[in-house]
């Protein structure tokens, strides 16, 4: 385990793997930023939803005259960890469970750190694997990066692809992922989850009208360069999807923050699309010093909860 990893940290603590020295490491992790608290309760509440979800298909299954009895596993009692972060101890608001392995591996995405060239993205949605393409934004060097040496600064909205005279509302920037190469592992049974994270800054030196990032991931089945001349009139076609926003004012601090989004993987997902975005509060809009950086994509897995069905 890698004490200076705080998402290792996070996956043994769900795993009930965590050591002395993990816990040690991941408290303080936990307090050297309240923003670090609330990515650990995001993780441990999706944890418990996912749980919940696995009962109920149990239950439903059940209901349906399913009575094939599986051995049961004893899951531990929600926990609370104390974690104090400026004086404050938060009760935490699940547990880990001792049956569920999860398992996590990085998906490719092209240039996630923004590392190989500068300038221009290329103009409109991606009609190919594996490059960034949306609406104006360039990658630039910045002594600021959240890793490596470069960045993607948003700079202009653009109206939606399939209306080019509407409305210009945000700076959107995809990048489709096949996942097809997965299936043999999604064969294997249990619960995929599909997580994209990505690191947002507002370098505004002054507060002033809010601005909105945005992360977000939508499954398709079929051929993704059909979605181009559509984009986005056929959002209602997704398989499943997932989105985290996060509202900003400008001014201190300017750091980095990090948003998750994550959704379930249907058995007929063939890709992902990946998209980051900034959006101004206030018309006119003025996206100016508005960045991404470290945006990953992950896969992980766990066996499906078994259960023993009693009839009474």
């Amino acid at each position: 385990m890698n004490a200076d990893d705080p998402e290792e940290l996070i996956e043994s603590y769900l795993d009930d793997t965590l050591s002395v020295a993990g816990r040690e490491a991941l408290r303080a992790w936990l307090r050297s930023d309240p923003a670090h608290l609330k990515r650990f309760a995001d993780e441990v509440l999706f944890a418990r939803q996912t749980r919940a979800a696995v009962l109920a298909s149990a239950g439903r299954s059940a209901a349906t005259g399913w009575d094939k009895a599986v051995p049961r596993r004893h899951w531990l009692p929600w926990r609370s960890l104390a974690a104090a972060a400026a004086g404050l101890a938060v009760g935490l608001f699940c547990a880990s469970p001792r049956a569920v392995a999860t398992l996590s591996r990085l998906i490719e995405l092209a240039d996630g750190g923004f590392e190989q060239g500068e300038g221009p993205i290329p103009a409109g949605f991606p009609r190919r694997i594996s490059v960034w393409s949306g609406d104006e934004a360039e990658v630039v060097a910045s002594p600021d990066a959240a890793e490596g040496r470069r960045v993607l600064q948003f700079l202009r909205a653009g109206p939606d692809l399939s209306a080019p005279g509407g409305q210009a509302i945000s700076c959107d920037v995809f990048q489709w992922i096949d996942l097809r190469p997965l299936r043999r592992q999604l064969a294997e049974g249990g619960d995929a989850v599909l997580q994209v994270s990505a690191r947002f800054r507002d370098a505004r030196e002054a507060p002033q009208g809010s601005v909105t990032f945005t992360c977000q991931v939508f499954l398709f089945r079929g051929a993704p360069e059909v979605l181009a001349g559509r984009w986005p009139g056929n959002l209602g076609e997704a398989v499943a999807s997932g989105s985290m926003s996060g509202d900003f004012p400008g001014g201190s601090p300017r750091r980095w923050e990090e948003l998750t989004a994550r959704c379930l993987i249907p058995s007929q997902a063939d890709f992902a699309v990946v998209q980051v975005a900034a959006r101004a509060n206030l018309r006119p809009a003025s996206l100016e010093g508005l960045f991404v950086d470290d945006v990953r994509l992950s896969l992980k897995t766990q066996p499906v909860l078994p259960v023993r069905v009693a009839r009474y």
